[in-house]
């Protein structure tokens, strides 16, 4: 899911977010969905609880991409965010594609064990390297795991 300053609407962000999950062909959201559409809904009472449920009662799993996460400055937003990830079930890995640090609780993830990270100076290649992987066409090896996942 590519982000823009539109998406600072808690509703739209979540509307997208429930319809990519669709689209990735997970049934979890739908119901969600339909309580994003009833009139007087809130994001963190009404939608994502359900969502979670959703994840968790689903048997496979679901990678959701948020890229340009930076474009994203709604404290709202932002505050939902940080509840799916506090409340993730194993079933979702979210990537967070982002130029600069979240709001978001990088740390509490850290500690738990449930964040990857990959830094600019991870993908940085040294003259060397680089040399090497563009005349044989060779893959990078990644040292450690390469998605952020809760």
């Amino acid at each position: 899911m590519s982000l823009d300053s539109g998406d600072d609407d808690p509703k739209r962000f979540w509307r997208y977010l429930l319809l990519a999950a669709g689209e990735a062909g997970s049934p979890a959201g739908a119901v969600a969905l339909r309580r994003l559409d009833m009139a007087g809904s809130d994001v963190l009472r009404d939608v994502l609880p359900v969502f979670v449920n959703e994840l968790a009662a689903s048997r496979g799993s679901l990678a959701l991409v948020l890229d340009d996460y930076h474009m994203v400055t709604s404290r709202h937003v932002h505050e939902s965010v940080a509840t799916l990830l506090d409340r993730c079930p194993p079933q979702l890995h979210l990537i967070i594609l982002t130029r600069a640090d979240p709001p978001l609780p990088v740390s509490r993830l850290r500690v738990r064990g449930q964040l990857a990270e990959i830094r600019a100076e991870h993908l940085r290649f040294s003259l060397g390297r680089r040399g090497s992987s563009s005349t044989t066409g060779s893959m990078i090896r990644c040292p450690r795991p390469t998605c952020t996942g809760c």
